[in-house]
């Protein structure tokens, strides 16, 4: 990973989707943890940026930002049928209440026909969930539940 731009992979698990996902600051890995997440449901190839959303979420400690930040990211698939193929995220900001994530995200409404449809992603879990910094990288790693 080291020398490496930011991005995501997935890691070894024998029934569920175990992602890393690293970046220079969290933000960017929060960026690249939204991506590996829809790109596990869907081809994120072929989401056309069509519209743009603020998204918001918060959290009282890093882990539920990162929870809640993808939990709202399939919420907006199953419910609202929005893919997303990018993502900047603003400074999180740090008050005495949590962490709070301003995003932009770009993306597209979901058509199975388009998008496809890779695995069907139950829910965002907080087993094995870790935020792990080194010199000048930050690595998220996150289990989904098939």
């Amino acid at each position: 990973m080291r020398g490496r731009g930011p991005g995501y992979r997935s890691l070894e698990h024998v029934t569920d989707a175990f992602i890393e996902a690293w970046g220079p600051t969290f933000e960017v890995a929060l960026c690249q943890a939204g991506l590996g997440l829809m790109d596990t449901m869907v081809d994120t190839k072929k989401i056309s940026q069509i519209f743009s959303e603020t998204l918001r979420v918060e959290g009282h400690d890093e882990l539920e930002l990162v929870y809640n930040w993808l939990e709202e990211l399939l919420l907006s698939l199953e419910i609202r049928r929005r893919v997303f193929g990018e993502f900047k995220i603003r400074p999180i900001e740090s008050k005495c209440e949590g962490f709070h994530l301003r995003a932009e995200a770009r993306g597209d409404m979901y058509d199975p026909s388009v998008h496809g449809g890779k695995i069907e992603v139950k829910g965002v879990t907080y087993h094995l969930m870790e935020v792990l910094r080194e010199s000048g990288l930050v690595r998220i790693k996150y289990l989904l539940d098939l």
